[in-house]
Order: C-alpha cells, then sequence, then structure tokens
C-alpha cells in the first residue's frame, strides 16, 4: 500500500509543463476521493486548491480493491482512492502506462470527512 509518494512533486511538474504547451486533454471522469475519512488530511487539505493537479497510480496489490487507483498531492499526500465503482477503465489504462492525473474541482470539510472532487483526465496524443 503507497503511504507517500516522493516523487510526486516531479511528476506534478511534468504535467504542468506539459498543460503550459498546450497539451490538449480528455476528461475521463469526475467523483469525490473515496476513503478520506480514514485519512488525517489536515495538513494536506490546507494546501489543496480548485485546479491543483493530483496524482494518479495504480496499487494492484490492496487487499480491499485489486483496481485500486490512488489519488496523490503534488507533495506526495496520499489523500483516497478513485471510488471502486469507477475505477475500472483507469486502472486499466494506468496498467497500460497511460498517464492520468486529477484535477481538484471542490474541497470541503464535512465533519471529519474531507469531501474531495476530482477531475480525472488524460493527455491526448497528437493527431
Amino acid at each position: 500500500m503507497i503511504t507517500h509518494y516522493d516523487a510526486a512533486g516531479e511528476e506534478v511538474r511534468r504535467i504542468k509543463d506539459a498543460l503550459e504547451r498546450q497539451i490538449k486533454t480528455i476528461h475521463i471522469l469526475d467523483c469525490l476521493v473515496a476513503g478520506t475519512q480514514y485519512r488525517d488530511l489536515a495538513d494536506a487539505a490546507m494546501g489543496l486548491h480548485t485546479n491543483d493537479i493530483l496524482l494518479l497510480k495504480r496499487e494492484p496489490d490492496n487487499e480491499y480493491d485489486p483496481m485500486a487507483v490512488v489519488v496523490i498531492s503534488a507533495g506526495g499526500d496520499v489523500l483516497g482512492y478513485l471510488p471502486r465503482e469507477k475505477n475500472q477503465i483507469p486502472s486499466h489504462m494506468l496498467d497500460q502506462s497511460q498517464v492520468l492525473f486529477a484535477k481538484v474541482r471542490n474541497k470541503e470539510w464535512k465533519g471529519e470527512w474531507l469531501k474531495l472532487e476530482i477531475r480525472v483526465y488524460c493527455p491526448k496524443l497528437p493527431d
């Protein structure tokens, strides 16, 4: 299980550079990040803002979901997972070495639960 991802900052910088070069993206899905209530995200959430880039990584050894896709902040903090009911296509894409990323759409604390809405994208290959 991924608990912290040290290379997150570098990967986010590469995605930002690509977006600044006007690389087109394909919108894959919108969802709430699952499992945020099981993590201490107070510090990580303070650094999250609308349109921040988040990394998506496969976690095939996850004991609860073999199709698990973990959501990671630019600081390397694991925020949670794509919901099980929406992770099939992204997990297969990631297994085929397709780069996927997400952007923060909204965040809101609901008691101890961080309601984190994201939009998932993949870069569009040039024509």
